[in-house]
């Protein structure tokens, strides 16, 4: 492997990846990176990408503040992290809304913060055919994520729950078995 340079970690900052704990952060960076757009979704994937070539078999971290954004972008991140040969540990700090709670859904550790929160819902505004058939891919991972805990939860009772934007603190979302973790005082 090459040496790295100042301006290497310069680099890695720059993109939200803290190399020394292989941690990556999403909506950490400007303002405007609180949405997960195509810019944002690249620099996760490419921190992911650098993250699990760094001694593959040691835990990768995100640490997640997101308002939400584009479903396409999410999925592409939640799929890259079900992907990896690392464990992947996922802690909110702060809220986790819309799709950033279904990249939540692809930790095999997921925490929350004891004063963060997490809000699911349908997604907004008119739908074609391609945004349905998303949306129903996140209902699906939702609701397997869920039934993890609570076998007998039914499609019909997530469908009423993501019929607006529900707001969830720790305990509930733990409850539900959308986390597995709530992060106390230390």
């Amino acid at each position: 492997m090459a040496r790295l340079s100042k301006d290497h970690l310069y680099l890695f900052l720059e993109h939200n990846v803290e190399v020394a704990t292989k941690t990556i952060y999403i909506g950490y960076g400007a303002t405007e990176d609180m949405d997960l757009d195509h810019k944002v979704a690249a620099d996760v994937l490419k921190g992911l990408h650098i993250l699990s070539s760094i001694k593959p078999d040691e835990p990768i971290n995100i640490i997640i503040n997101n308002q939400g954004g584009e479903t396409q972008h999410g999925l592409a991140i939640y799929d890259k992290i079900r992907s990896m040969s690392s464990t992947v540990t996922i802690t909110v700090y702060g809220h986790c809304y819309s799709i950033g709670a279904w990249i939540l859904q692809a930790g095999d550790i997921r925490r929350m913060s004891k004063n963060s929160s997490l809000m699911i819902h349908h997604g907004s505004g008119d739908k074609t055919q391609f945004d349905k058939e998303m949306d129903q891919k996140c209902f699906d991972i939702l609701l397997k994520r869920i039934r993890e805990k609570k076998p007998d939860y039914t499609a019909k009772q997530l469908d009423k729950l993501l019929l607006k934007d529900t707001y969830l603190w720790p305990e509930q979302a733990l409850e539900l078995g959308l986390i597995d973790e709530v992060l106390e005082d230390e």
